[in-house]
């Protein structure tokens, strides 16, 4: 192993009541009907065509996206980060570190510096297709010289379930079933060292 790819919400920063609010911000700016916490929980993860067709009329994704870059920004203190050194940390196992995230880049870039977070890499939505599709996976890949069998992604959504068995990576699942599952960031060291 040579790298762990991370996704980005939900893993290394908690940012779901920040993009709760924003995407209710933004559907009443556009007269949409308010989102639930439940269709919101349910699609957590997924990428922008997605939230454009369930939530805002399948409307243009640059448009909604131009509306997040707006929007997200007013709700980034509600931005959590749960484990401030994990990068840092398994840097020091002497692995590379990248991200990847369905979020756009903008408030991906944002995300990661008020988080004082830092990776190699980060590969993020608008680069190549949203997770499921293991595009951005192959981005991150491509950006670090590695192949496939060289790094694990760490995922907590179906999104990135689908995108790692279609990517041919192993999957350490946050809550969630994969390769090796750990129920919190805290398990992460411990697990690579074991890997290793």
């Amino acid at each position: 192993m040579k790298a762990v790819l991370f996704d980005m919400d939900g893993v290394l920063v908690h940012s779901e009541d920040a993009w709760f609010a924003a995407m209710n911000e933004v559907a009443a700016e556009l007269g949409f009907p308010a989102i639930t916490r439940a269709s919101f929980d349910r699609g957590w993860g997924q990428g922008v065509q997605e939230d454009a067709d369930e939530h805002y009329g399948g409307m243009d994704i640059d448009e909604l996206e131009a509306h997040y870059t707006e929007a997200v920004p007013r709700h980034l203190h509600r931005l959590t980060v749960p484990r401030p050194t994990i990068l840092d940390e398994v840097r020091a196992l002497g692995l590379r570190v990248a991200v990847v995230t369905n979020t756009p880049q903008p408030l991906a870039d944002q995300s990661l510096s008020l988080a004082g977070l830092t990776a190699e890499v980060v590969c993020a939505a608008g680069e190549a297709a949203a997770k499921p599709a293991p595009d951005l996976i192959h981005l991150a890949l491509s950006r670090l010289g590695l192949c496939a069998d060289e790094v694990v992604f760490v995922g907590d959504s179906a999104s990135d379930a689908g995108a790692t068995e279609s990517a041919g990576v192993r999957l350490i699942g946050l809550g969630q079933p994969g390769w090796r599952r750990i129920e919190d960031l805290d398990e992460l060291v411990p697990l690579l060292r074991q890997a290793s």
